[in-house]
């Protein structure tokens, strides 16, 4: 079964996958209102915008620390980045130069080593 489900576009699963999302819980809510009527959940609406308004104070929470974690995992890399380029500018600028103080860096040949003049 599942095997047949992957072979399926992303399209169609995805909105399978939301239908069936939407379609459960409002099955569930309708049974849930066959079985007690409205007017026997009056009462607890209080209850529920508090816990509702909780939830979403979670929530918040909780995804702006991910969304700061991700940020500094960004900015860190975009340190490295800048770091390695800089090394990288150097080794070629150093690559063009001749001669520098009697040692000769060339890339590819005898990297690592020095030779003098």
């Amino acid at each position: 079964m599942m095997n047949a489900i992957m072979q399926w576009p992303l399209e169609v699963s995805m909105a399978i996958a939301v239908t069936i999302s939407m379609l459960v819980p409002w099955l569930a809510v309708r049974q849930v209102r066959r079985i007690w009527p409205h007017p026997a959940f009056k009462e607890n609406n209080e209850l529920v915008g508090f816990t509702f308004a909780v939830y979403g104070l979670i929530y918040g929470v909780l995804l702006a620390f991910t969304i700061i974690v991700d940020w500094e995992r960004f900015a860190g890399t975009e340190r490295l980045v800048m770091q390695e380029t800089t090394i990288l500018s150097v080794v070629l600028t150093l690559d063009r130069v001749p001669s520098l103080t009697g040692v000769d860096v060339t890339l590819g040949h005898g990297w690592g080593q020095s030779s003098r003049a």
